[in-house]
């Protein structure tokens, strides 16, 4: 998502853009659109202080009103429904926890509103709920998407394996499909976690699972439990639900089976379920600071260009990286607030939390 928007922004400004990638562009399931996020915002406002907490909200609700006007606009056939997102705990500290997320978004202006109902067929309480928020269907947005880059002239090719590269020339793919570009800026997009050698925030990967269950009880809005870290949302079809979580550092092996039953069991405890009709896993990139990674990826490489750190909040997260990144290199904008080579907060906290990330040694 944030590859492609960066392609949609600059092609449509006249730029000359071709999108490698090494396999085809698509995605699984529904992708939340929310500014309430379990308490990532808590945590950023913790680490950066309110002024970058403040910029995170400003730049995602900007990115939220660009994905409406792309939603309302021609040939975008994506399916996605308005939902109500909200946090459910089941002890005092998460309580707490959630009262901060509720600080963290009157920062902007954003007010969530703590409620004794809930659609959930088991007790909660509190319950934080942020209105008007998203469910896209991923694939039918990417696809989308893609269409309106190849629409604004940008070529797409997938399939692409990288064969040689020098400072700005690159041979992708082989035989009759090997083609060379020259190429003034290059974006490396999806999984770049941090320059080496320097005491920026550096990412890391997090693998997470999803099941897809049928569910008696209907189930219309994204639900976050910071107790179990569960995720559940409507499912592809009338009458089921997806559960997704169960996530762990993405260099450590585990067992699918193991997390799938995770899911699964928590599932049928709660909602009564029976197996699961559909499994499948993801991995997301997140940073230190919780703040994508978006700019140069070092002094010595100006033209290269990352997108990183985008977390599970890809539709959100990374459309506002790649409409930054995009304006970026068009012109429009002057200033990337979110690159991995520049303050990314002046705190002496965050300071010394980005020291602790780089340098080698026990924490």
């Amino acid at each position: 998502v944030a590859c492609l928007t960066t392609a949609l922004v600059a092609a449509r400004s006249g730029l000359r853009v071709v999108v490698c990638s090494p396999s085809d562009l698509n995605g699984r399931g529904w992708a939340e659109v929310s500014l309430l996020q379990r308490d990532r915002l808590h945590q950023t406002r913790t680490l950066l202080g309110d002024d970058v907490l403040t910029g995170y909200l400003q730049i995602a609700m900007d990115a939220r009103l660009w994905l409406d006007e792309f939603l309302a606009g021609p040939g975008a056939d994506v399916l996605r429904r308005s939902v109500t997102a909200g946090g459910w705990v089941a002890d005092g500290h998460h309580a707490v926890l959630l009262h901060q997320e509720a600080q963290a978004l009157r920062l902007a202006d954003v007010t969530a509103r703590f409620d004794d109902e809930s659609e959930l067929p088991f007790p909660v309480r509190p319950v934080l709920t942020l209105p008007d928020q998203l469910l896209i269907e991923r694939d039918s947005y990417v696809t989308a998407l893609r269409r309106a880059v190849t629409d604004a002239g940008a070529r797409v090719l997938t399939e692409a394996q990288l064969v040689s590269g020098s400072t700005h020339e690159f041979v992708v793919g082989e035989g009759e499909n090997r083609v060379q570009i020259l190429a003034s800026r290059v974006v490396v997009a999806d999984g770049v976690a941090a320059p080496t050698r320097s005491p920026l925030p550096r990412g890391s990967a997090i693998r997470e699972y999803a099941v897809e269950l049928e569910c008696e009880h209907p189930i219309d809005n994204l639900w976050y439990g910071l107790e179990e870290a569960f995720t559940v949302t409507p499912g592809f079809t009338p009458g089921t639900i997806i559960v997704s979580g169960a996530a762990h550092a993405g260099t450590i092996p585990r067992e699918s089976e193991q997390a799938f039953g995770a899911l699964t069991e928590f599932a049928r405890q709660r909602f009564g379920t029976e197996d699961a009709l559909r499994r499948w896993s993801r991995t997301y990139y997140t940073s230190t600071d919780h703040l994508p990674l978006v700019g140069p990826a070092g002094v010595l490489a100006p033209f290269i260009f990352v997108l990183g750190g985008i977390d599970r909040w890809d539709l959100l997260t990374g459309t506002a990286a790649g409409l930054q990144l995009g304006r970026y290199l068009n012109g429009t904008d002057t200033e990337l607030p979110w690159s991995p080579v520049h303050a990314r907060g002046g705190s002496p906290k965050a300071i010394v939390a980005r020291l602790r990330a780089w340098l080698p040694g026990p924490r």
